[in-house]
C-alpha cells in the first residue's frame, strides 16, 4: 500500500516537472512581403514569475494605450541580434484585429495590440497589449494565449526564422518560460497558384514519359 502510494506520488512529481519543462508560449507571424499586413497566431501557456506577489508587487499585462517597455512585457529578443529590421519601429503599438486572447489566472481579455521596439543589436523588445484594460496577475498564476489576428506591419520588418524571447540572458519578462516567435514570409495567392500549376505540369510530364 505504502509502496503504491509512493509510486503514484513519484509519477505525479515527474508529470508536473515534465509539464513545466514543456511550458512555453508560441507566436507564429506570417505575411506576404510588401503587403503591409501580418497574421499573428498565438498558442501555449506559461507560469508567471514568483516576484509578482499579491499586494506587494503589482504585475500586469498593460493595455493598448501603453507604448513603453518594462519588465511586465513579454520580453526581448536575443542580445547581439537584429531581429526587427525596420529601424523606424520605435516603441510602437500596432493594433491587432481578430480573436486572439490572453488568459491570466481566471481572467481572459482580447489581445488588442503588438508592442514592437527596435533596439538594433541591443535586444529588440516585444510585448502584447490587452484591448480594454490592464490585466493584473500574481504568482502562482498561469498565463496562456490563443487565437489569431492581423496587424498592419510588414513581414519584411523582421528577420525571418525562429527566435526565442527570454532565453537565459537576463531579458525582462513577467513569464517563467520562454516565448518562441517565428517570422515566415508566405507567397501571395497568385504566386502560390502559379507554383502549383507549374508543379502539376512537371508531374504530368513525368507521367507521360
Amino acid at each position: 500500500m505504502i509502496l503504491n502510494r509512493l509510486t503514484s506520488l513519484l509519477f505525479l512529481v515527474v508529470a508536473i516537472l515534465a509539464s513545466n519543462a514543456n511550458a512555453q508560449l508560441v507566436v507564429e507571424v506570417e505575411g506576404v512581403p510588401g503587403s503591409g499586413v501580418t497574421t499573428w497566431t498565438f498558442s501555449g501557456e506559461s507560469n508567471v514569475l514568483p516576484d509578482c506577489i499579491r499586494d506587494v508587487i503589482l504585475c500586469e499585462v498593460r493595455d493598448v494605450t501603453n507604448n513603453t517597455f518594462s519588465t511586465f512585457d513579454s520580453g526581448q529578443f536575443p542580445f547581439g541580434e537584429d531581429t526587427i529590421l525596420d529601424t523606424t519601429l520605435q516603441e510602437i503599438v500596432f493594433p491587432l484585429n481578430g480573436n486572439a486572447s490572453i488568459t491570466v489566472g481566471g481572467t481572459t481579455q482580447l489581445i488588442g495590440g503588438i508592442y514592437i521596439d527596435d533596439d538594433g543589436g541591443s535586444a529588440d523588445d516585444f510585448g502584447i497589449r490587452t484591448l480594454d484594460s490592464p490585466l493584473p496577475y500574481q504568482f502562482p498564476d498561469t498565463s496562456s494565449w490563443t487565437g489569431s489576428g492581423t496587424a498592419f506591419v510588414d513581414i519584411n520588418s523582421f528577420s525571418l526564422g525562429a527566435w526565442v524571447v527570454n532565453d537565459p540572458l537576463g531579458q525582462a519578462t513577467f513569464l517563467s518560460d520562454t516565448v518562441n516567435v517565428t517570422f515566415t514570409a508566405v507567397p501571395e495567392p497568385a504566386t502560390a497558384s502559379l507554383l502549383l500549376i507549374s508543379l502539376l505540369g512537371v508531374v504530368s510530364s513525368r507521367r507521360r514519359r
